[in-house]
C-alpha cells in the first residue's frame, strides 16, 4: 500500500493515544496531555517545537515490536572514549506501571542504530565524502542502551515526555536523544531543543546543540523512523530549503524525510518522484536539502545550514581497518576445506566450509597491522540451519590466543563483532575458524574486518 493511500486510510482514526485525523490523506497526530500543536516549527521561546509525523506511514510497515531482532549486538564506529563530546544517545522509555521490554529489544535497538549509521554514511559516499552518527557506546563500539522509568502518564504527550527525561539527567547540551518510547500516542516526533530553524551554515548554528528528542511510538519503531525523527533534531527540512514543505518536510521522493504532510507548496501540490528508482529511505534526493559533504558553491546548502556539518557525525574516518576475504592471499586452509558460493549472504564470490572435526585444522586470516593496538574484530558469513551453531573463532591477541563461539546458523550477511582485543604490530595470523567444535553442521569461514580503534 502506498503512503498516501495508507494516510487516507489513518485519516478516518484517532489513536488511542490521542492522535486527531487531518482532512483525508492527510493524518496528522498530536499528542495528547501536554498541549502541543501539530507541525508547529518554533515556538515564541525559540525552541523548536516537536516536528510531528503521522503513522503508520507505508514505508514503516513491519517494523513495529513484531519485527524485534534476537541478533548478536551491532557495533557502530567507535569514538574517542564513547561518552564524551557530542554525541546521539538512545533511551529506551517506559511508565511505572508498563511491563519492561528493554531486554527483548535492547539488541534490536543497537541494529537500527547499525542501520541509522549506514545510511548517513552511504549518502555521505554519494557525495564524495565520509559521515557517521557519533554515538554513545562502551569499550567494544556497541551502542548504549539506557533504560528511563517515568511517572504513569508520562508518555500521553511529547512535553511531559521530554520535561520527564530532562528531570532525569537527560538534559545535556551535548546530547541528541533517541527515545523507544512505550506509547501509542505518536509514531514519530522530534524537536524540543534549541535549533529552533537557525539556517546559519557554521559551527555556530544552534543545531549543533543539544539537548534535543527525537522519540517513536511503539507503531513506528524501527531504524527508518528513527532516523526520520533523528534528522528532525539535526536540523532537517528547513523552511527555504528548494524542496521543503511548511512542516519541516521535503516533497521529492525518494526519499526518507519526505511525504505528504499537508504542507506541500503548489506548485508541485503533491510528491513528485525526482529521484524514482533511488531507494525509498535514503538521505536527501539530489542532495540538495538539508543533507551533502560537498555541496555546489551557489547552492542553497552552501550558503544554509547542512546537516552533514553537524557535529554529532563523525567527519575523519578510522585510521586503520582492513578485510580479509577467503579469496585473499592472506587466507590459507588444507584440502579439507571446500569452496561454495551456495549462500547470496555470502561476502565476496565464495566461501569456504568444512565440517567439524576435532583435529587441529583451522583456516587462518593474516594482516598487517600497522602497530600495537586494540582492534575491534568482525567476522562475516553466510547463515542456514546446515552451518555450525558453535563455530570457533580464534583471535591471535598480544596476550595469546583467544576463542569465540560463533551460531552461524543466524546473523549472517552482515558484519558480525566478536570484540575488541589487544593486538601486536606486523604481519601475522590475526583470526583462525576451527573444525575441532562440539556444534554440529559445516563450519564456515568467509570474511573478517579489523579495525583499529586505539
Amino acid at each position: 500500500m502506498k503512503r498516501r493511500a495508507l494516510m487516507a486510510l489513518v485519516a478516518g482514526l484517532v489513536t488511542a493515544g490521542g492522535a486527531v485525523a487531518g482532512p483525508a490523506g492527510n493524518a496528522v497526530a498530536r499528542p495528547a496531555g501536554d498541549g502541543s500543536t501539530a507541525e508547529t516549527a518554533v515556538n515564541a521561546s525559540g525552541v523548536d517545537d516537536p516536528v510531528e509525523d503521522p503513522g503508520p506511514l507505508s514505508r514503516w510497515i513491519g517494523v513495529g515490536p513484531a519485527g524485534r531482532s534476537t541478533a548478536a549486538p551491532a557495533t557502530v564506529v567507535c569514538d574517542g572514549d564513547g561518552t564524551s563530546g557530542k554525541r546521539v544517545q538512545i533511551l529506551y522509555v517506559r511508565e511505572t506501571s508498563q511491563t519492561d521490554r528493554l531486554a527483548e529489544f535492547q539488541s534490536t535497538f543497537r541494529q537500527w542504530a547499525n542501520q541509522i549509521d549506514e545510511a548517513f554514511f552511504v549518502d555521505a559516499q554519494a557525495t564524495g565524502g565520509y559521515r557517521r552518527v557519533r554515538w554513545a557506546h562502551d569499550a567494544s563500539c556497541v551502542p548504549t542502551v539506557t533504560r528511563v522509568v517515568v511517572p504513569n502518564g508520562t508518555l500521553g504527550g511529547f512535553g511531559n515526555t521530554f520535561n520527564a527525561l530532562k528531570s532525569a539527567g537527560y538534559n545535556s547540551t551535548s546530547r541528541k536523544y533517541l527515545a523507544y518510547a512505550e506509547t501509542t500516542s505518536w509514531c514519530g516526533l522530534g524537536g524540543g531543543g534549541p535549533g529552533a530553524n537557525d539556517s546559519r551554515p557554521g559551527a555556530e548554528n544552534r543545531y549543533n546543540s543539544g539537548p534535543e528528542l527525537a522519540t517513536v511510538g511503539t507503531g513506528c519503531w524501527g531504524w527508518a523512523p528513527s532516523a526520520h525523527e533523528l534528522l528532525h533534531t539535526l536540523g532537517a527540512v528547513l523552511p527555504g530549503a528548494p524542496n521543503a514543505t511548511i512542516h519541516g518536510h521535503c516533497w521529492d521522493d525518494e526519499d526518507i524525510m519526505c511525504y505528504d504532510d499537508g504542507g506541500i507548496p503548489n506548485p508541485p501540490g503533491q510528491l513528485v518522484k525526482v529521484c524514482p528508482g533511488a531507494p525509498e529511505n535514503q538521505l536527501d534526493c539530489n542532495h540538495d536539502d538539508y543533507y551533502n559533504v560537498r555541496p555546489a558553491a551557489g547552492t542553497w546548502l552552501a550558503s544554509h545550514w547542512n546537516v552533514a556539518n553537524s557535529q554529532y557525525l563523525i567527519s575523519t574516518p578510522p585510521a586503520w581497518s582492513v578485510i580479509v576475504d577467503n579469496t585473499s592471499t592472506s587466507f590459507r586452509a588444507s584440502a579439507n576445506w571446500q569452496v561454495s558460493s551456495y549462500s547470496t549472504q555470502r561476502y565476496g564470490a565464495d566461501y569456504g566450509f568444512a565440517n567439524p572435526e576435532p583435529i587441529s585444522d583451522p583456516a587462518w586470516y593474516s594482516a598487517d597491522l600497522p602497530g600495537n593496538g586494540t582492534y575491534k574484530v568482525e567476522v562475516w558469513y553466510p547463515a542456514t540451519s546446515g552451518y555450525n551453531d558453535r563455530t570457533p573463532y580464534v583471535v591471535v591477541t598480544s596476550s595469546g590466543n583467544q576463542t569465540v563461539q560463533v551460531n552461524q546458523r543466524t546473523n549472517g550477511g552482515k558484519w558480525v563483532n566478536l570484540g575488541t582485543y589487544p593486538m601486536s604490530a606486523g604481519t601475522h595470523d590475526v583470526v583462525g575458524v576451527s573444525r575441532w567444535t562440539a556444534g554440529t553442521g559445516y563450519v564456515v569461514a568467509d570474511a573478517i574486518r579489523l579495525t583499529r580503534v586505539s
